[in-house]
């Protein structure tokens, strides 16, 4: 196979997986969002003044917070029968099934910080059935503002480790990494790191 035709059959960046899903959602949410007197506008306005209102009563200790939880509601609109949220309660946790938890979930692995696995905890899935869900999500986006030369099959799922999950990897391991990442920052010299690793 030539160097060219490898090229054009290779993933790209998972930045640009990112920003397929960061464009489409403005641009599908954006004009919503910018006329003030748009449905969504109003409900996104009414709910702030509803939690402004259980945040109070919460300080005032009229309320708990899981009370003031449960007056929240998920502002979405909905793309092709399926609710993509706008704006979520703090701590919201998805219902089973609901609609909007599948842009929930590529919400969070996209511009998130935690894993699959922790992803997947929260919403009672497998990591396997929370990376279908990105790219289902993904691909809905796609559907409805395609982008020129980002056909899904070019965009990369895999999400670089950032240093915190890195670190986690490294306890789950035996966190050899993260020893020496100490050590080093304790001042030890490169010999000394890699007695840590033994």
């Amino acid at each position: 196979m030539s160097a060219e035709r490898e090229d054009s059959n290779s993933k790209r960046p998972f930045k640009d997986t990112q920003e397929v899903y960061r464009t489409a959602y403005e641009t599908l949410v954006g004009p919503l969002l910018e006329a003030p007197d748009s449905p969504l506008s109003r409900k996104i306005a009414v709910e702030q003044n509803r939690l402004m209102a259980h945040l109070q009563k919460v300080e005032d200790r009229e309320e708990t917070e899981s009370q003031a939880q449960k007056g929240n509601e998920v502002i979405a609109f909905n793309l092709e029968g399926l609710s993509v949220p706008v704006a979520l309660p703090v701590d919201y946790r998805g219902r089973k099934r609901a609609p909007e938890n599948r842009h929930n979930i590529a919400q969070i692995y996209f511009f998130g910080d935690k894993s699959l696995e922790e992803i997947g905890g929260f919403y009672k899935l497998t990591r396997a059935r929370v990376h279908q869900q990105v790219e289902a999500a993904t691909c809905q986006m796609l559907r409805a503002v395609p982008q020129a030369g980002l056909p899904l099959e070019k965009l990369n799922f895999r999400r670089p480790l950032s240093d915190r999950l890195r670190d986690k990897l490294s306890l789950a391991r035996g966190g050899v990494t993260v020893g020496i990442m100490e050590a080093l920052k304790g001042g030890a010299t490169y010999d000394e790191g890699n007695r840590v690793r033994r």
